[in-house]
């Protein structure tokens, strides 16, 4: 989805016909979005692999249900001594910045791919080199993916470091 979503900004970024520009535009949102989705749904249904998946919903399972089972396993493996009580208070640290930019990210994106979809009246636009939908800078909408796929590596990795393949 990422890779599509790069092309489709790409079109948009080029051109200088303003239909093309929003059209393709709007696209790279939505694809952009469904990358971010698809690559935190990847994660979540790692830790809990029953879990109702829900697009508007997902920030906030990210910040209870998911957030809540890691910091049990946190403190299952503290009690049981197989990590330190330093290294579980570094483990929830990292949950908490992890769990809270997924689901910013998330937000924003979420938002952000609904204006894109129902909301033609707000046009993508150009400004400085860029393209710009709702305030939201081609530049910080590509970055998306990449703070999603970051944080999704962090948590699968603290989830592995806890016992869990």
């Amino acid at each position: 989805m990422q890779q599509v979503g790069n092309h489709l900004a790409d079109v948009a970024i080029l051109s200088t016909d303003t239909v093309e520009i929003d059209l393709f535009g709007r696209s790279a949102v939505n694809r952009y979005y469904y990358a971010c989705f698809l690559e935190t749904r990847r994660a979540v249904t790692l830790i809990h692999p029953t879990l109702e998946i829900k697009h508007k919903q997902l920030p906030q399972n990210l910040r209870s249900t998911i957030a809540r089972i890691v910091r049990a396993e946190i403190g299952r493996a503290e009690k049981a001594r197989l990590i330190s009580s330093l290294d579980a208070g570094s483990s929830r640290v990292l949950l908490n910045r992890v769990v809270s930019e997924l689901a910013e990210v998330l937000e924003k994106s979420y938002k952000l791919r609904v204006i894109a979809d129902y909301q033609p009246e707000l046009r993508v636009v150009r400004q400085a080199g860029h393209r710009v939908l709702d305030g939201n800078s081609s530049t910080d909408i590509r970055d998306w993916y990449r703070r999603v796929a970051r944080n999704v590596a962090r948590i699968t990795k603290l989830w592995k470091d806890l016992g869990h393949a």
